[in-house]
Order: structure tokens, then sequence, then C-alpha cells
């Protein structure tokens, strides 16, 4: 064959080869808050909830109040277990109660619950209900 031909098929097939592994390698989109991961893998739905990947568990009390949204993008679906020990880890570093003053009198409130966390393919998904 000429070698006109077989240089650019040869650099199209390593351009493509190196595009499907870098999409393949990559990892899901995992959070990480404080350089901790939190898992998205799961066995069953039971296993996955949904979070508010923006809220700050170090500061006073900025998980109290608010509007639940679930279909803002800020709202993604974690592994429980995982989430329950990172917050566990992160609650430590709060100021205790006496240095944040009294707490606000804010309820959170839900205004969109049309999403659910659920295990695809041993990975927690938001879906929609």
């Amino acid at each position: 064959m000429n070698k006109k031909i077989i240089l650019p098929i040869a650099f199209a097939l390593i351009l493509a080869v190196a595009v499907l592994m870098y999409f393949y390698l990559q990892e899901p989109n995992v959070p990480k808050y404080a350089e901790e991961e939190i898992s998205l893998e799961c066995n069953l739905d039971n296993d996955c909830v949904l979070i508010n990947k923006d809220l700050d568990y170090r500061s006073c009390r900025s998980y109290r109040c608010g509007i639940i949204d679930y279909s803002q993008d800020n709202y993604i679906a974690v592994n429980k277990e995982s989430f329950e020990f990172f917050k566990m880890s992160e609650l430590k570093f709060r100021p205790f109660d006496e240095e944040c003053g009294p707490a606000p009198e804010c309820p959170s409130r839900i205004i969109n619950d049309n999403f659910v966390a659920k295990c695809i393919n041993n990975l927690c998904k938001k879906l929609p209900r």
C-alpha cells in the first residue's frame, strides 16, 4: 500500500483509541469535600440518597434552612452510608452551638420532590420519579 494512505489511517486509528481510552478511564463524578470522597457505589436503591453537594457542614447550621428543590444540579445521588460517615467527620469541625448563637427559626421547605436516588448499574443516580 501507498505510505500516503497508510500514515493518515494509522494516525486516525491512534487518535480514536486515545479518545476512547480517555473517556473509558474517566472516574464518575464523585463529589469531594475537604479532600474526602463520598462513594457513589451501591447494591440496592436503599443504599442511595439525594444530598445538596454545596452544603458546608463545618459552618454554623448551614444545613438547617433553605428551600429544597431536588431538580437543581446541586442535588446529587450518593451512597447513604458513605455520606453519613463524611457528614459526621465534618461536623466535628463545626463550632459549638454556643459559639454559633441561637438557631434560626427557618425550617427547610421542599418545593420539588419529583426526583429520587436509585441504584443503577451499582452507582447511585438521580432520576425523575
